[in-house]
């Protein structure tokens, strides 16, 4: 492994901390400031734009409700953890599970491949990292690009992607590691 590769997986493992210790109590402050951040019901709950087929959602959208983590004890259990997770989820949000999307955000390469990124963490904030202010659960994505679709390196510049959205708790290693998902097709050019 390469010391920018260990950078990316130490920053990564460094988020997954945080969001352990989110859910142990630690960060306390991150449900209030996400319910600060959040965009008004009418405003979330509006049809959004449809771009070739694909549902352009933002993180106003997606980080518009309170998400509270889950339990130490219902960590220890997958499937608590799952309905825990999964019910503060709401129905709004939940509709675009399996849609084909366009989400705009802030890249924090997770994996690379080459000298490119295989996999990253879309942010909704440029000073949201590992290092800067903890970002809420439901503002961030987990990408995962498909094979042969890997990106270039573009760090401190918002990126637009394409792709199909998975909308439920992950876990990894026993703690929640993120609500969103994409598998990435490809960047869009505007």
């Amino acid at each position: 492994m390469t010391a920018k590769t260990d950078l990316h997986a130490n920053c990564r493992l460094g988020v997954f901390a945080a969001v352990g210790a989110l859910a142990l109590g630690v960060i306390g402050f991150n449900a209030l400031s996400a319910s600060v951040r959040a965009e008004p019901a009418e405003r979330a709950n509006a049809s959004p734009e449809v771009l070739d087929g694909y549902v352009k959602l933002g993180f106003d959208r997606l980080a518009s409700f309170t998400f509270t983590a889950p339990s130490p004890a219902a960590e220890a259990n997958a499937a608590s953890m799952q309905t825990t997770v999964d019910d503060q989820i709401p129905a709004h949000i939940r509709k675009y599970d399996g849609q084909k999307v366009i989400i705009t955000g802030f890249m924090l390469p997770t994996k690379m491949a080459g000298s490119k990124v295989a996999e990253f963490m879309l942010v909704s904030s440029p000073s949201t990292c590992c290092y800067g202010e903890m970002p809420g659960v439901n503002e961030w994505v987990v990408v995962k690009m498909n094979p042969g679709a890997s990106l270039p390196v573009q760090l401190d510049v918002p990126v637009s992607l394409r792709g199909v959205l998975s909308v439920r708790g992950t876990p990894e290693a026993g703690y929640l590691t993120s609500i969103y998902s994409l598998a990435g097709e490809n960047q869009l050019s505007w």
